[in-house]
């Protein structure tokens, strides 16, 4: 019988192709094996390609984008193929394909495009992470053969029972997540000493079990630290021991007492190959004064990872999934943290990747049989509080994130630190004013960030605030609160009275109560139709809220709504990936591969998907100046304004290009305040006092500080 990789035929060379590379890709989600035997597959005559192939959990065709490109970035060949066709049929793929030797360093660009599971049917792109494209460079010989192995994870959504949400990766399910709440309260597990009570604790779960048939697992995890802006020290929590952590203990640490206590709990689950690695941390709002965030990555295998210099690395030449903590945690004002499940809102437990050649290095090693934990010897990460590695700061630049540079006080008339206005606002400095800049509502004085900016506080601002005893009800200015006796019904925010006192709100009362956005309808009740009042797209029965009101379902606003069978598209939209059709122009996508719409692609030439520009922006990669934007991180430049991404400047209101505060310092821009200065017109704010560039005012004769005018606008009187 024909061997189950073996490739057809290679394809004939292009003109002025001096050689061919064979590509041999390895898409293992199980041990690796070899396919249908250990012995290469015949490779067709002038080629030779050793393969390397294991199958798929749980994934049947997997369809691809092989693109080959010269020394000079020039298309020498791209073609679409499936597993199928040219592999084992379960995401192992064998293929021939031209290179050109003559401007070399050649790239192969590797692209999935669509998964089947086992059955052929479609894997939803919201049901799996897309670890590509990705590129290996490799040197194109004259009339020789080159072998290029790629090897790739695909993570997806998992469906054990005993897992709320998860990914599968390498025949390897896991779940994580962290919990601040339970039943919308605090979550108290741990007993906090200062009180002998239990007290408020955020729950690190992380959880993974091997497939059937995989002879251990291995779970991955860094040491979690929590940072704490201002603070004097991050706090560190060693996840070897179990039970409660001796936070003075070293490499434990809690210099700043974030916390009142710690507590790991590690096991053997009961259930097939599950382990377990969870971590409770006890928050000690007492002394958070600032913004605290946990900080933390961990993986899992079916088998060991190779013990390098500095850590349990990752496959090198794989893309590896891995899980990323990144949650705040309280600040001054109290919890910060809800209920964070993975890959889900509210965000801060996501499913990532390494490089192909960027290998993830974990500092602790739990092993599931033996129930033992090793920690590699002369390890480094991005989450032990210490400056190593390649960083440039503690835990921050090099292969980590990029440091935060957070100078000034909230008193120096300058926006910088973390605040959203003029010395308020954030995590480090008070409240803001009405009419100040603001991102949460704790940023104002109010209680009230609405459309960006602190507003006073209003009877319909769906917020307890100002002097109401109830949600927009109650005081000296709102109507009267459900319960509160009374036998006029205008007098009831419900406008309803019910046996001597106002009514609770229901979605049937034909008034706009409770928490609803119109009559009856957003809130807790049903959606919304077109043109009623909501804040949010869950208020709308088209999932699409404007500025103030819900609106009619669109062919291009990112919702499966009115008669569309997918997202924007099917219906009377564009039809959706996958219809057969021969004109592109009636595809949603506008790209026709094999008769059929075919997917999205960030190199199809395309405005399409969520790209925001043509083949970048969105989920592809970032856009040049000039192209259209959403949000920074569209932009090469990380400067998104007025819908375009523009180059970094002295007035965006970003701290940027070597700026050591936002708009200020550095070679670029002007002094920023408190800068030593004789000429005024060297200083940001464009005054000097005593002999030091001043903080911006509301009388100081110059537009700065944010105003719109000379001492008005923005901070100042209108």
């Amino acid at each position: 019988m024909p061997h189950p990789c073996r490739v057809g035929a290679p394809p004939s060379r292009a003109p002025g192709v001096a050689s061919v590379v064979a590509v041999a890709l390895c898409l293992a989600l199980a041990a690796q094996v070899g396919c249908g035997s250990d012995e290469p597959a015949p490779a067709p005559p002038g080629a030779r390609a050793t393969l390397k192939v294991a199958p798929l959990a749980g994934l049947g065709r997997v369809d691809y984008t092989i693109r080959v490109e010269n020394g000079a970035h020039a298309v020498v060949n791209e073609v679409d193929v499936d597993s199928s066709a040219y592999g084992d049929g379960r995401g192992s793929l064998s293929y021939v394909t031209p290179c050109d030797a003559t401007s070399n360093d050649n790239t192969v660009i590797l692209t999935i495009t669509d998964i089947y599971d086992e059955g052929g049917a479609l894997v939803p792109p919201g049901e799996w992470l897309n670890p590509t494209p990705v590129s290996v460079p490799f040197t194109c010989e004259p009339d020789a053969d080159v072998a290029v192995d790629i090897n790739l994870t695909v993570a997806r959504a998992a469906k054990r029972g005993f897992f709320d949400i998860g990914v599968s990766f390498d025949d390897v399910f896991c779940s994580a997540k962290l919990d601040c709440v339970k039943d919308g309260a605090d979550l108290d597990l741990l007993t906090n000493p200062a009180t002998g009570a239990r007290d408020l604790t955020a729950v690190l779960g992380f959880a993974c079990a091997a497939g059937a048939g995989a002879a251990d697992t291995f779970l991955y995890l860094d040491n979690p630290v929590i940072t704490c802006v201002g603070g004097i020290a991050p706090t560190v929590v060693d996840v070897r021991g179990l039970g409660n952590v001796d936070l003075a203990s070293p490499p434990s640490g809690d210099p700043a007492h974030t916390l009142f206590g710690a507590a790991v709990y590690r096991g053997p689950g009961a259930q097939g190959e599950l382990a377990y690695w969870n971590v409770a941390l006890g928050l000690d709002t007492s002394h958070i004064g600032a913004r605290c965030t946990l900080r933390v990555r961990g993986t899992a295998a079916p088998r060991a990872f190779v013990e390098g210099v500095g850590g349990f690395e990752t496959p090198d030449g794989w893309t590896w999934p891995f899980i990323e903590w990144d949650v705040d945690l309280a600040d001054a004002s109290g919890r910060l943290c809800e209920s964070h499940p993975l890959d889900a809102a509210p965000p801060g437990v996501a499913t990532r990747y390494t490089g192909l050649t960027a290998p993830r290095r974990f500092l602790h090693e739990y092993r599931r049989s033996t129930d033992e934990v090793r920690t590699a010897s002369g390890a480094v990460s991005c989450y032990d509080a210490e400056q190593n590695g390649d960083e440039t700061g503690v835990d921050c630049g090099g292969s980590c994130v990029d440091c935060r540079v957070l100078t000034g006080t909230c008193e120096d008339g300058a926006q910088n630190q973390d605040e959203t206005g003029l010395d308020c606002g954030g995590a480090t400095c008070g409240p803001c004013g009405d009419g100040s800049p603001c991102e949460l509502d704790r940023d104002c004085l109010s209680a009230t960030c609405d459309g960006a900016f602190c507003r006073a506080p209003a009877c319909d601002d769906h917020r307890q605030n100002g002097d109401e005893t109830g949600v927009d009800c109650g005081g000296a200015t709102c109507l009267l609160c459900p319960g509160t006796a009374t036998d006029d019904p205008e007098q009831c925010v419900t406008h309803t009275v019910v046996d001597g006192v106002c009514a609770e709100p229901s979605c049937t009362d034909g008034q706009r109560d409770g928490d609803e956005t119109g009559p009856d309808c957003g809130g807790s009740c049903d959606p919304c139709d077109p043109g009623l009042p909501c804040d949010g797209a869950v208020d709308c029965a088209t999932l699409v809220c404007g500025e103030t009101v819900c609106e009619d379902a669109r062919c291009d606003d990112g919702q499966q709504n009115g008669d569309e069978a997918g997202v924007d598209c099917g219906g009377s939209c564009l039809a959706c990936t996958g219809t057969p059709e021969t004109d592109p122009n009636v595809c949603a996508s506008h790209v026709i591969v094999n008769g059929a719409c075919a997917p999205p692609r960030c190199d199809d030439g395309q405005l399409n998907g969520f790209e925001t520009g043509q083949d970048c922006g969105g989920t592809c990669g970032p856009c040049e100046v000039g192209n259209p934007c959403d949000i920074d991180a569209d932009c090469v430049t990380r400067v998104c304004a007025l819908g375009f991404c523009r180059e970094p400047s002295c007035d965006d209101g970003r701290l940027d290009q070597d700026e050591v505060g936002i708009d200020c310092g550095g070679e670029t821009c002007l002094a920023c305040t408190g800068t030593p200065v004789d000429d005024p017109t060297e200083c940001a704010s464009g005054t000097v006092t005593d002999g030091v560039c001043a903080a911006p005012t509301c009388d100081d004769d110059t537009v700065n500080g944010g105003e719109t005018g000379p001492d008005c606008g923005g901070p100042c009187a209108p």
